[in-house]
C-alpha cells in the first residue's frame, strides 16, 4: 500500500494494520449480533484514534455491507451497518472508506 501512495504523490505515509489482539474485546465475529458489532466498532475506532492523531487522512477497508437476505431476515441491518460506520469514524481525520477486492493495483496518477 505505500508504494501505491507514493505514485499518487502521497509521500508522507504510515500503514498501520491493527492486529485482533490490539482490540480491547472479546467479540471478534462479523456477523455477530448489534450488540457484538457494536462493540467491536468502538474498539477499532479507539485503536484507530489512538493512531491517527497526527493522520490528514485516514484509508479504511469499507465492513462488508449486508446482503439483501440479511436485511430480509433482520429489517435493521442497514441501520446497525451505518450507526457501525458511525462510530467507526468518530473524532478521526478525514476517512475515506474503500472497497477491497482489486486482485492489482488499483491507484493511479494518470486521468
Amino acid at each position: 500500500m505505500k508504494s501505491q501512495l507514493h505514485k499518487a504523490r502521497i509521500t508522507k505515509v504510515s500503514v498501520k494494520a491493527i492486529a485482533p489482539s490490539e482490540l480491547a474485546t472479546s467479540s471478534m465475529i462479523t456477523g455477530g449480533n448489534a450488540v457484538e458489532e457494536n462493540e467491536r466498532a468502538k474498539a477499532l475506532n479507539r485503536v484507530m484514534t489512538r493512531y491517527s492523531h497526527d493522520a490528514a487522512v485516514v484509508l479504511l477497508v469499507m465492513p462488508t455491507r449486508p446482503t439483501r437476505e440479511d436485511c430480509a431476515e433482520n429489517h435493521d441491518s442497514a441501520r446497525v451497518y451505518l450507526e457501525n460506520i458511525e462510530i467507526l469514524t468518530n473524532n478521526l481525520p478525514a476517512t475515506y472508506l474503500v472497497i477491497a477486492g482489486e486482485k492489482g493495483n488499483f491507484m493511479t496518477t494518470e486521468i
